[in-house]
């Protein structure tokens, strides 16, 4: 039979189910830094350094991970962003590609890429836009995806390649968005693009298997 000093000890440990008590605290920024932080202190005194190495370097690897644990366990909102920017990680086009390619919801990979677009001295360009539309096209986010790719033709700042542009008509085609895929391809070849035979084969076969047989041949008297 248990005595009263076991008793005691037993209910002394047991997890209380208080809803005040399960709630999770919010983290200081002192504990953000020694969640995220690396083993090795002379290395995480100079994390600029480690952006000029290269990918290959496990260092560089290591910021990597901080950014998809950061990810990972803050989902994105208020939190996720404090920790970034208490961390001050450096972004690149590099690290966005490899966020929007790892497993998370396609909701927290559209949040990641705005806040990294409104990051001081960064820029996205075609692709770091392009691993996100294939992310959107994976999750049949198809008015989000085009609603993407119409950014990417307006962006100035975006290099817009005959190769991009292909691709670009590729992804619509295939959410049957024929013709949003020609006025992306004339709005580009408008404004920034000289298509290549290869853009234009692309386009053509797009027609063809939409039995628009007619536009087949309109486009093919351009090229």
């Amino acid at each position: 039979m248990m005595n009263i000093s076991a008793r005691s000890k037993f209910q002394k440990r047991s997890i209380s189910t208080l809803p005040h008590l399960c709630q999770r605290f919010k983290q200081t920024e002192k504990e953000i830094v020694q969640m995220f932080s690396e083993p090795n202190h002379e290395e995480s005194e100079k994390p600029q350094e480690k952006w000029k190495l290269s990918r290959k370097d496990p260092s560089v690897k290591m910021l990597d991970e901080r950014f998809i644990r950061i990810v990972k366990i803050f989902k994105w909102g208020p939190d996720a962003e404090k920790a970034l920017d208490v961390l001050k990680l450096k972004v690149d086009h590099r690290l966005v590609r490899s966020i929007l390619e790892i497993d998370v919801e396609i909701n927290v990979k559209i949040q990641f890429f705005k806040w990294a677009g409104k990051r001081r001295n960064f820029q996205h360009d075609s692709s770091t836009y392009m691993t996100l539309i294939r992310c959107l096209e994976e999750a049949r986010l198809y008015g989000e995806m085009y609603r993407t790719i119409q950014e990417v033709v307006r962006n100035t700042y975006v290099s817009v390649s005959p190769s991009v542009l292909s691709e670009l008509v590729k992804a619509l085609g295939r959410a049957k968005m024929v013709g949003k895929a020609l006025s992306v391809f004339y709005q580009a070849k408008g404004r920034k693009c000289k298509p290549t035979s290869s853009t234009y084969n692309s386009v053509i076969l797009m027609l063809m298997q939409e039995g628009q047989h007619e536009k087949v041949h309109e486009v093919y008297t351009e090229i």
